[in-house]
This record gives structure tokens, C-alpha cells and sequence, in this order.
């Protein structure tokens, strides 16, 4: 988008798509357009190189990668200013090159980088003469064309708003007939052609005796960025002077701002919490299925420890995530609490600066009041979605005491095993030291008969065997007795 002068073809070539009836061309003088643009500087799980990319990003849409690689730090100091409003350029803009007029104006409010980008279509080489409303139109929508293909591309991540200028050449009153003026300028320049006129006409306004109509689109994809199509017309009657006009456009820029800020933020914190809102609502389903699941293999007696831990393990994790999502609700609706008062609070100072009667910014407080209703539905989705995630603690409560069982059942089987073992050993040491050769040549005198002759080399290896074997034996005995009792009391 930086390169969007330099991009500039003759502004009267019909490539850009628009017709050659210019008899059609809106009944407005100086025209212009701007685009307010919001990014999204620091928050929540933002790390240092999430916040340099996103810099990087913001500045791109002015200047190209080497102008920002010399100008980095510069553009860092700037922005460690506390204050909630700091311009970003010491000469606060950044004009356009010729042919177009218009300028870039970045600014940081708080948490988040903003950008105006202005353009009046207005030839401002002084070696041509001045183009015609008609041909200003056809070098608006050039400029709108490729605003609206570079944010396409990088869309903002708040939201972003259109603004469209104008005086009336005309001096009609008749609010019909101004009404379709300001529709026939939304048809020449295409700002946004998902937006209808009639289905998304969402408010008409009287501010400074300016005449005001509001179009809106709601996002539809839910995909954790606010991508509402928002345009806000506003039109000059013929009898203001150009000294008039500036002067309220002056105000009105500042205020624009603001509230652009406050009202993409808002829709970008409803984006979130929907996002939120879907995950959560799966992770809910994933505990029912953990619970089910555990409960099946209880009914089994043969527990596997390490598989138990692994369910520990993932249930610890999905803890983890549900509690970090939870608290990023809590941070949303504190959010969206603090920007519908900023909102409401700089409508208010719009109606102190304004004070007649024909002041009419309730297209304006629609939206305000439609906030207060998204409040409402976060803290519900927030209460509904903290009881679901309950079970997960007492799934994890379950296994933690499953495992502490397991582990003591098998130091205990441990602990038996080691003690018969021990007796029998014991017992077989025992006897095996008690019998000794003599006593053993009586046993096997007495209870095996053989030939004389082989006696002696049958008593040799009996000697050595008949004690090991009644050891082992004595032993065996020891160890089965030892088991039966350690059973027996047990019970």
C-alpha cells in the first residue's frame, strides 16, 4: 500500500471500471475519502516478537522495507510515549506524491496502531489544471481500488472504517433527495461492494448541519479478526462556506478517530470471545468424553498406572488452556466495558460542540446500545461455559486418587512379595545351615537302598544336593504358609 502513488495510471483510463456517463456523476464538490485502519500493538499473549511483527506490519502499509529497516528505532522510540495518543511522524504526516492529494497520518492510542489515510483526488501538480468532479471521482475510486486490494490482502486487525466527504452542489433541503445523493456517491466509488445500500443502511444522522448515513455489514467468518464492512457518509449543505467546512472536518477527524477505535474494538472483542466461545465449547465436549472413557475402564481391574498418568497429563494441559481462555473473557469484558464509555463519553463531547437542535447522533448511540446487549451475552457465555469445564476438575481429583491407590496397592503387593520371598530364603538359609552331612548321610541311609559298592559316590552327591534340596523345599513351604497369613489377616 506503500507504493500506492506509485502505482498511478492516467486517472481518466476506463480500466479501472467505471463508466463514461458522467452525466451520472454525483451532484458534490470536493470530494474526498479517507480510510481509518486499526491494529492491535499489544495485548494478550502478545510476546516481544509477535509485537516486532506486528510493527513491521503497521508500517509497511506507508513505506517500504528499507525505509523501515533505517527508521526501526526511531519508530520504536516513539511509540514507548505513555501517553494514549501519540503521532508516530514529527511531521505528523506523510503526504502523498503527485497526481493524488492526500496523506497518511499514523498514530498510536494506547494498545493499538492507527492509520488515516486521506485522499481528495485532487490534482495537486501545479503544472496541470484542476481536474473535474467527474474525473476526481474516477481518481477516488483508483485510490479505493487499491486501498481496498491491499487490505484485503493484510486486512486490519481491529476493523476499519471508510469515510466519505463531500459538499452538496445543490441547495435542496429535501432530505429524500440528499439522501440519494449520498447513495449515488456509495454507487460511483465502489468503497466496498459486499456493503447494499438498502439492507445495510443502518443510520442516518444531522451533526454541525452535516448530513450523515451509516452502512454496515456484520462479519460473518469467524476467524479471531473483526472484517465488518463499516462506511459513514457525510455530506456539507451548499449555503457552508469552504472556511465552514474545514473547520468541522478539523473537529470531526479527531473524533472519527476515536470513535472508529473504540467501535472496532468492540466488534473485535465480540470476534474474540466468539472464538473463545467455540473452543471452549469443544474442550467441554472433549471432558464429557474423558469422563466417559475412565469411567468405562474402571469397571475393569486391571488399570494401566502409565496410562492413567497420560490421562492426568492431558487433562492437567486442557486445564491449563480452559483457565487461560477464561481469563482472556474476564480481560474481554473489562475491555468491552472501558470502550463503550469512551464511546458514549466522546458522543457526549460531540453533542456539547454541538448544541442545536437539528443535532441528531442517535444513529451514533444505536450502536452504544447494542453493546451493552454483547455485554450481557459474554458474561452469560462466560458463566455457562465455567460450569462446563467443572467436570475437569473432578476428572482430574478422580485420577490424581486412582493413581495414589494404584501406587499404593502395588507398594504393598511389593512390600508382600519381598516378605514372603524373605521368609522362604530365611528358611532355606535356616535349614540348610542346620543339616549337616552326617545328618544327612543317616536320612539317606535310612530311606534309600543301593548296592554297597555304589554307596560312597551316591553319599558324595546326595551330601551336596539333599540339603539344597530341602532347603528349597522347607523353603517354598515357608513362603506359601507366610502368603496364606498375610492373606488371612488381611481380611
Amino acid at each position: 500500500m506503500n507504493d500506492i502513488i506509485s502505482q498511478k495510471k492516467d486517472a481518466c483510463s476506463p480500466i479501472y471500471g467505471f463508466s463514461n456517463e458522467m452525466n451520472q456523476t454525483p451532484s458534490i464538490s470536493d470530494p474526498s475519502v479517507d480510510i481509518f485502519l486499526y491494529d492491535l500493538y499489544s495485548g494478550l499473549g502478545k510476546s516481544e516478537q509477535d509485537i516486532s511483527s506486528d510493527r513491521r506490519r503497521f508500517w509497511n502499509r506507508i513505506y517500504d522495507e528499507n525505509y523501515i529497516e533505517q527508521n526501526l528505532e526511531a519508530f520504536k522510540k516513539k511509540e514507548r510515549d505513555f501517553s494514549n495518543y501519540i503521532e508516530l511522524l514529527d511531521s505528523q504526516i506523510k503526504p502523498f506524491d503527485a497526481p493524488l492529494d492526500g496523506y497518511y497520518y499514523p498514530v498510536k492510542l494506547g494498545d493499538t496502531l492507527a492509520l488515516q489515510i486521506n485522499c481528495t483526488g485532487r490534482n495537486n501538480d501545479p503544472d496541470r489544471e484542476q481536474n473535474s468532479t467527474a474525473q476526481r471521482f474516477i481518481e477516488l475510486q483508483k485510490f479505493v481500488r487499491i486501498i481496498d486490494n491491499h487490505t484485503t490482502k493484510t486486512p486490519a486487525q481491529l476493523g476499519q472504517s471508510w469515510l466519505f466527504l463531500g459538499q452538496i452542489d445543490s441547495a435542496t433541503q429535501d432530505t429524500k433527495e440528499i439522501e440519494k445523493i449520498a447513495e449515488s456517491c456509495y454507487k460511483h466509488l465502489e468503497i466496498t461492494k459486499k456493503i447494499n445500500w438498502k439492507q445495510d443502511l443502518i443510520g442516518r444522522g444531522i451533526y454541525q448541519e452535516a448530513y450523515f448515513y451509516e452502512l454496515e455489514q456484520p462479519d460473518i467468518i469467524l476467524d479471531g479478526e473483526n472484517r465488518t464492512h463499516h462506511l459513514l457518509i457525510c455530506l456539507f449543505p451548499q449555503y457552508k462556506t469552504q472556511t465552514e467546512i474545514e473547520k468541522i472536518i478539523g473537529d470531526l477527524y479527531p473524533d472519527f478517530m476515536a470513535l472508529f477505535h473504540y467501535r472496532s474494538k468492540i466488534l473485535w472483542v465480540c470476534e474474540q470471545s466468539r472464538t473463545i466461545k467455540t473452543t471452549l465449547k469443544g474442550a467441554s465436549e472433549d471432558i464429557k468424553n474423558m469422563v466417559e472413557n475412565i469411567s468405562k475402564r474402571l469397571e475393569n481391574s486391571q488399570l494401566d498406572l502409565k496410562h492413567l498418568q497420560k490421562d492426568l497429563g492431558n487433562a492437567l494441559e486442557m486445564s491449563r488452556l480452559c483457565g487461560t481462555h477464561l481469563s482472556y473473557f474476564q480481560e474481554y469484558l473489562m475491555n468491552l466495558e472501558i470502550n463503550r464509555k469512551n464511546y458514549q463519553n466522546r458522543l457526549q463531547w460531540m453533542r456539547d460542540r454541538d448544541n442545536s437542535t437539528l443535532c441528531d447522533l442517535k444513529f451514533f448511540e444505536t450502536f452504544a446500545n447494542s453493546t451493552q446487549y454483547k455485554t450481557d451475552q459474554i458474561e452469560m457465555d462466560y458463566k455457562v461455559l465455567n460450569e462446563a469445564i467443572k467436570p475437569l476438575n473432578s476428572f482430574i481429583q478422580t485420577i490424581e486418587g486412582i493413581i495414589a491407590i494404584e501406587r499404593i496397592q502395588n507398594e504393598r503387593t511389593l512390600n508382600n512379595t519381598i516378605a514372603i520371598a524373605g521368609v522362604g530364603i530365611s528358611v532355606a538359609s535356616l535349614i540348610a545351615s542346620t543339616i549337616g552331612q552326617e545328618e544327612s548321610r543317616i536320612i539317606i541311609k535310612q530311606f534309600v537302598t543301593i548296592p554297597e559298592e555304589s554307596i560312597s559316590s551316591f553319599l558324595q552327591i546326595s551330601l551336596i544336593l539333599f540339603p539344597l534340596a530341602m532347603s528349597i523345599f522347607l523353603g517354598i513351604i515357608s513362603a506359601v504358609l507366610t502368603s496364606f497369613l498375610l492373606r488371612f489377616f488381611k481380611k
